[in-house]
């Protein structure tokens, strides 16, 4: 039996069938693609722009006017370390000059010291001849001239040298001098007649002239014994009978 339908039950059915046999297709636009690769395609077209642009910029660059500057610092800097070498240089001659200097002042100042006392020296040498030669000032007519004391070159050892001179009479005259030496010893006053420091039982020495006599002897000074002053005294018996004294700086003379 032929089963008549109608035309538009046919149809019908025939779009039911299709409606059951249709599929979902997600749709996916191509323009994020499109702009993704404009994107890498313009970094890499800057990239390439940017390293032709530096590379003509540095083509272009004067190297020859940048390394003569360059060797121009350098002869500058060569310059500067050198002059900075002669300026240590002159420091250090100045500084040894100056200390040099130093030294010289040093020692002037202790030949103006001798020159001065050895010129106080002289100028009592010449009151005391002028007030002992002067007429009438005095008749005692001998005089304790002028005394040299020398360093020698054993430890504290030195020369005594001392005239003696008669000035109005031709008589000859005896006696004797002696010598005591006053100082300091361990901060306290101190004094040695040359007899103690002779180790002897001489205590003086014998005088006999006429015009005048050179007394010398020499004598070693106990340690720490710092000596000040050296004090005469001459005892006259024979010709003429008198004492005469005299106080003396101890001055060393140069040898």
């Amino acid at each position: 039996m032929v089963n008549a339908l109608h035309p538009r039950e046919r149809r019908r059915r025939s779009s039911g069938r299709r409606h059951s046999d249709a599929k979902i297709v997600v749709h996916r636009p191509v323009w994020p693609y499109v702009v993704i690769f404009i994107c890498i395609v313009l970094i890499f077209l800057g990239s390439w722009i940017g390293y032709q642009y530096g590379h003509s910029r540095y083509e272009h660059l004067p190297v020859q006017d940048i390394m003569d500057e360059r060797k121009f610092l350098v002869r500058k800097n060569k310059g500067l370390l050198k002059k900075v070498d002669d300026l240590n240089a002159k420091v250090s001659n100045l500084e040894k000059a100056l200390e040099v200097n130093e030294h010289a002042r040093s020692r002037l100042q202790q030949e103006f010291k001798q020159y001065y006392d050895k010129l106080a020296a002289l100028e009592s040498e010449i009151t005391y001849y002028k007030r002992v030669l002067k007429p009438g000032l005095d008749d005692k007519g001998i005089v304790l001239g002028v005394l040299e004391i020398k360093k020698l070159s054993k430890e504290r050892t030195f020369r005594i040298e001392l005239d003696v001179l008669q000035v109005n009479s031709m008589k000859k005259v005896k006696g004797r001098i002696e010598f005591i030496v006053g100082g300091h010893l361990n901060e306290r006053k101190e004094s040695f007649t040359f007899g103690e420091l002779l180790a002897t039982e001489q205590s003086s020495f014998k005088l006999s002239f006429k015009n005048y006599q050179t007394v010398r002897s020499e004598v070693e000074l106990p340690d720490g014994f710092s000596p000040d002053q050296l004090s005469v005294n001459a005892h006259f018996v024979s010709g003429k009978k008198l004492k005469v004294s005299r106080i003396y700086d101890w001055i060393l003379q140069e040898s």
